[in-house]
C-alpha cells in the first residue's frame, strides 16, 4: 500500500541543533523540505554558527578517511555486521580527534607498504617476462670468457635466423680473438645471442649488430650494474621478491584486522555528519531558534513525537492543520513479503503521485500468472526455480557479474520474482500436463476427464481464458482510476474514467454477441451503454476522447498474446523432441542417442531462454500499456519518499 503521509513542523533552540539533527537522522523517518519563516527574509535567515566551515572540515577529513579505507580495502573485506557493531562519536571535534589518533600514524605506514608492494609486483612481473631469457643467458655466459670482456646480448627474430652464420663469421673468425659469440634457442622460434667483446671494440660490435637490425636484449629499468650483474639480480629477485611480498601482505592484513573496521565506521560517521550539515541548509532560522519542516508516515508519527519530546523537552511539534496538494506529498510504499520484490517495477517506471492506488500488490499476482501461462511447463519451471534459488544463495562457485548482481538489492528482487514465476510455471505446467514438451500421457500419466488441459488441442478455450484475464485486469485498472479521481477530487477525470469503462463494457457485449460468445439479450444493453458513455466522454475530455472509446476493448484483446506465446512455446518444445526422436533413429544406436542428446541439450535451453524472455517482456508490457494506462501513467511524476537517515553499513568492495 501507499503510506499516508503528514507534514510536520519542528521548532527548537539553535543551541541543541547538532543533537536534534543527529537524533532525526537516527530515527530515519523525516523527509525534509525547505522551511520558510514568515517575516524573515532569506538573507536574514542564517544559523548562528558558520556551518560552511564545519562542512569544509568534514570534507577534508573524509578525503583522508576514504584514502585510508580504500588502502585497507585492498587487503580486507569488511562485513556489514562488523561495521554495524562499531560505535563512533557524532560531535565533529570528537570525530576529528578519533581520526587524528588513528589516521596520522596509520596513513604513512599504509602508503609506504602499498607503494612498496606495487613496485615489487612490477619488478616481479618484469622478471617473470624475462625468466626464460635469464635461464638461457646463464647458460650462454658460462660458455663465454669473462675476464676483461663486455657482453652484448641480442635476440634474433625468426626471419633473422640466417644472420647467425654471418655474425659468427665476422666477429669470431675475422675478429682476431677480440670477440666470442654464443647462442641458444629462446622459446619456440627465437634465438638469443651474446657477444663477448673486448671493451675497446664493444661499441663497434654494437653498431655492427644494430646495422643488421638485430634487437638488443634489454633488462628492466630497475636492474642495476652490467649485464652479468643484471642477470644475477633478476635470478635473485625471483626468490626474494615473493618472500618480501608475503611479509608485506601479512603486515597489511594485521593493520587491516586492527584498524579497518574502525576506520570504515569513522568514515560512515563523517558521511553522516556531512549529511547533517547539508540538511541544515534547508532549515529555517531566527536569531535563536530553528524550524525544521518535513513529511512523515502517519503510522510512525506517534513514536516519532514521543522519542523527540522525551529527549528534547520543550520542543514544539505541529502537524499541518490545513489540506495540501497531492503533488507536494512524497510517496512511500509499504508492501507485504510476497509483493515487496515487485517494487522493482515502480523503480523502473517512476513514482506515482500521492492519492494513487498502489499497483504493486496487483502486479505481484498477475505477473507470475502471465509468466506461468506463457512458459507453462513443469520441466522449464523447475529449471527457472533452481536457477533463481541458486542466485539467491549468491551463485556459489561462480563470481564476476552474476555474483555482483545477486548481491545487489535490485538483483535479489529480480531473482525473487523469478522464483515466483518458476513456482507458477510448475503449477500451471501440471495443469497443462507438459514436461520439457512431453505430455503427461507420453510419460505414462493417464488422462482424467479434462485434466491435463492441452494448450494446443484447446487453443480456443485457452484464448478465452487469457481474454477473461485481460478483462479482469482492465476492469481493475478502471476501478483504480475511478478511486484515484475521487481521492484527488478531479471531476473530469472521474467522468472520463466512468465513460471509458462504460464504453469498454459496451463494446465487449456488442462484439461478444457478434462472435456468438454472449447471449443475444445483452446486445441491446451494450448499445445503450455505448450511447450513455458518449456524452460523458465529450464532457470529460472533448470529442477527441470518443476516438479512444474503443481502446479499452482493444487492450483486453491484446491479452491474447499470452495464448499466442504460450502455444508457440509448447509447439517449439514438441518440435525439438520430434527432431531428437528422428535423428535418434538414424544409423547406429549409440550415434543416434548421442545426436538426440545434442539436439535436446542445445535446442531445449534455447526454447527455455525464449520462453523466459517472452514471459517477462510480455507480462511487463501488459502491465505497462494495458493496465497502467487506466490509472497510473497519467499520475507518474510524484516525489519519492527519501527520509533523512543514517548511511547504512555496507561491505567494502
Amino acid at each position: 500500500m501507499i503510506r499516508a503521509m503528514t507534514r510536520v513542523y519542528l521548532l527548537y533552540t539553535q543551541e541543541k541543533q547538532d543533537e536534534l539533527v543527529s537524533r532525526l537522522q537516527k530515527l530515519g523517518l523525516l523527509h525534509l523540505e525547505e522551511s520558510r519563516l514568515d517575516g524573515v527574509s532569506p538573507d536574514g535567515a542564517r544559523p548562528r554558527r558558520d556551518l560552511g566551515e564545519d562542512r569544509k572540515r568534514v570534507e577534508n577529513l573524509l578525503l583522508k578517511a576514504h584514502g585510508t579505507r580504500d588502502l585497507l580495502a585492498e587487503v580486507l573485506t569488511i562485513a556489514p555486521r562488523d561495521l554495524a557493531r562499531e560505535t563512533y562519536p557524532t560531535r565533529l571535534e570528537d570525530l576529528y580527534q578519533q581520526l587524528r589518533d588513528r589516521l596520522d600514524p596509520l596513513e604513512g605506514r599504509l602508503k609506504a607498504l602499498v607503494a612498496e608492494r606495487r613496485e615489487l609486483r612490477d619488478h616481479l612481473a618484469a622478471g617473470e617476462r624475462l625468466a626464460e631469457a635469464v635461464r638461457v643467458s646463464e647458460d650462454l655466459l658460462r660458455a663465454l670468457p669473462h675476464e676483461g670482456y663486455t657482453f652484448l646480448p641480442a635476440v634474433l627474430a625468426p626471419e633473422q635466423r640466417p644472420l647467425l652464420a654471418g655474425i659468427r663469421q665476422t666477429l669470431e673468425r675475422e675478429g682476431g680473438g677480440r670477440f666470442a659469440v654464443a647462442h641458444e634457442k629462446l622459446g619456440a622460434d627465437r634465438i638469443e645471442v651474446i657477444v663477448a667483446a673486448l671493451p675497446e671494440y664493444a661499441f663497434a660490435a654494437s653498431e655492427y649488430l644494430e646495422g643488421l637490425g638485430v634487437r638488443p636484449l634489454a633488462l628492466p629499468s630497475h636492474v642495476t650494474g652490467d649485464f652479468v650483474e643484471g642477470v644475477a639480480q633478476l635470478k635473485a629477485e625471483a626468490v626474494t621478491i615473493p618472500r618480501r611480498l608475503a611479509e608485506i601482505d601479512e603486515e597489511l592484513r594485521a593493520l587491516g584486522r586492527d584498524h579497518a573496521t574502525h576506520i570504515a565506521a569513522l568514515t560512515n560517521a563523517l558521511e553522516n555528519r556531512l549529511a547533517q550539515l547539508e540538511a541544515a541548509a534547508v532549515f529555517g532560522y531566527t536569531d535563536y531558534t530553528l524550524l525544521i519542516t518535513g513529511w512523515i508516515p502517519q503510522d510512525g508519527l506517534a513514536g516519532f513525537q514521543a522519542a523527540l519530546r522525551e529527549e528534547f523537552p520543550g520542543i514544539i511539534i505541529r502537524e499541518e492543520a490545513r489540506g495540501h496538494a497531492y503533488d507536494e506529498e512524497p510517496v512511500a510504499f509499504k508492501e507485504g513479503r510476497w509483493a515487496r520484490p515487485y517494487q522493482l517495477f515502480m523503480q523502473a517506471f517512476g513514482t506515482p503521485k500521492a492519492g494513487t492506488v498502489d499497483p504493486i500488490p496487483t502486479i505481484s499476482i498477475f505477473f507470475p500468472i502471465f509468466f506461468g501461462l506463457i512458459l507453462g511447463d513443469v520441466g522449464y519451471g523447475l529449471v527457472v526455480l533452481a536457477l533463481a534459488l541458486w542466485g539467491l544463495r549468491g551463485f556459489p562457485g561462480i563470481g564476476g557479474g552474476l555474483k555482483r548482481m545477486s548481491d545487489s538489492a535490485a538483483g535479489r528482487e529480480a531473482l525473487t520474482i523469478m522464483v515466483h514465476g518458476g513456482v507458477f510455471t510448475v503449477v500451471l505446467g501440471c495443469v497443462f500436463g507438459e514436461f520439457f514438451g512431453l505430455t503427461f500421457q507420453q510419460l505414462g500419466i493417464p488422462r482424467m476427464g479434462l485434466w491435463p488441459f492441452s494448450r494446443v488441442e484447446s487453443a480456443i478455450v485457452f484464448l478465452l481464458v487469457t481474454v477473461v484475464l485481460g478483462a479482469a485486469q482492465v476492469t481493475l485498472g478502471f476501478i483504480f482510476g475511478i478511486i484515484t479521481a475521487l481521492r484527488q477530487g478531479s471531476r473530469k477525470h472521474l467522468v472520463v474514467k466512468v465513460g471509458l469503462f462504460m464504453s469498454f463494457v459496451a463494446f465487449t457485449l456488442i462484439f461478444g454477441r457478434l462472435m456468438a460468445v454472449v447471449p443475444p439479450a445483452l446486445l441491446v444493453p451494450g448499445i445503450v451503454l455505448l450511447v450513455l458513455a458518449l456524452p460523458l466522454l465529450v464532457y470529460g475530455g472533448g470529442t477527441m476522447v470518443i476516438l479512444e472509446s474503443l481502446s479499452p476493448f482493444v487492450h483486453m484483446i491484446s491479452y491474447a498474446r499470452i495464448m499466442g506465446f504460450g502455444v508457440a512455446s509448447v509447439v517449439l518444445a514438441e518440435l525439438i523432441n520430434t527432431l531428437a526422436g528422428a535423428v535418434g533413429g538414424l544409423g547406429h544406436v549409440v550415434l543416434g542417442v548421442l545426436l538426440a542428446a545434442i539436439v535436446i541439450l542445445v535446442l531445449q535451453p534455447v526454447n527455455l531462454v525464449l520462453g523466459v524472455f517472452e514471459g517477462t517482456i510480455q507480462s511487463v508490457r501488459l502491465h505497462w500499456v494495458e493496465f497502467f494506462e487506466k490509472f497510473l501513467l497519467e499520475q507518474l511524476g510524484g516525489k519519492p519518499y527519501r527520509p533523512f537517515k543514517e548511511k547504512e553499513a555496507a561491505a567494502e568492495p
